[in-house]
């Protein structure tokens, strides 16, 4: 189970067959269906490579997306792709305890999440993609064809 306080309430998860919740009240992920409109969340990578590589990634998001979002907080900005406060969230630099409760709260949201290659999440990835499903397609490829 996960519970997360943010400020005046909690999210909760359990389990992959119980809905994700806020205040007790079910979230969902947005309805987004394009990057163009999305609001995405990421978090400088500590690494000075990482950072390197991920500013393509960044710079296409602002010239052509809405607005990103620094959070400083993988499980904050999954909690927030979870119940629509972001569109999506992008991290190279995370481990499982990061992300592991999390992202199974923005899966039971309806939310899309992955590694940066769109493969599922495993003990061994690093990096996370977590979106509404309509733009989960999109970010991946900005993210394969501006990263690698």
């Amino acid at each position: 189970m996960l519970e997360m306080q943010e400020r005046d309430g909690v999210y909760t998860v359990a389990e992959e067959v119980f809905p994700a919740s806020y205040r007790e009240h079910p979230i969902h992920v947005s309805a987004c269906t394009s990057l163009t409109k999305a609001l995405v969340g990421f978090d400088w990578p500590h690494k000075d490579e990482s950072r390197t590589m991920m500013m393509p990634v960044i710079h296409e998001l602002l010239a052509h997306g809405r607005n990103v979002r620094v959070l400083g907080c993988a499980v904050q900005a999954l909690c927030l792709v979870a119940s629509g406060g972001l569109d999506a969230y992008v991290n190279d630099e995370l481990f499982p305890w990061d992300y592991a409760a999390a992202s199974l709260l923005v899966t039971n949201a309806g939310g899309r999440v992955s590694d940066r290659f769109d493969e599922p999440l495993t003990l061994a990835s690093r990096s996370i993609i977590a979106s509404a499903p309509g733009i989960h397609d999109e970010l991946v490829a900005l993210v394969r064809a501006k990263h690698l």
